[in-house]
């Protein structure tokens, strides 16, 4: 029985050995790829920026922030959505879930939670969740999805 055990075993780590391999040689493949398209990206010259022969240099444009069109601008009513509720910080909490679902019946998910809450890190632009203090019952927090 001993000898059964120890080939198992044996076979058990084998597997172990291959898939830990498996991963090594993705994540290599993985850089090479990210490697030659960043080199392709460049224009495959790579000391192009660290010298220069030419006297001139190139100097970036100040970005003019008032050229920069808003594409949430056009939206109105039912299409814009909004995503944070600064103004129901220091509210009542069953108050504020009220407001949050009126303003957007679309979410899945609106939860009171209290300060300090244990919670997933996942992003959820159809959840919000409002965190309170259990002693007042006012929110603590400006609610936002995510």
């Amino acid at each position: 029985m001993p000898s059964r055990v120890s080939s198992i075993n044996r076979s058990h780590k084998l597997e172990e050995t291959k898939q830990s391999s498996f991963f090594y040689v993705g994540a290599v493949i993985s850089g090479l790829v990210l490697l030659l398209v960043v080199y392709h990206n460049i224009g495959g010259n790579i000391s192009a920026s660290s010298s220069s022969t030419s006297s001139e240099s190139v100097a970036e444009k100040p970005v003019d922030m008032s050229q920069i069109r808003n594409p949430f601008a056009s939206l109105s009513g039912s299409q814009a959505r909004k995503g944070m509720w600064p103004e129901l910080k220091d509210s009542d909490v069953d108050t504020a879930v009220q407001v949050i679902k009126s303003q957007r019946p679309d979410l899945r998910t609106v939860v009171k939670l209290p300060e300090g809450s244990m919670v997933t890190k996942d992003y959820r632009l159809d959840r919000v969740r409002v965190y309170y203090d259990t002693s007042t019952n006012k929110v603590t927090k400006a609610p936002m999805a995510g």
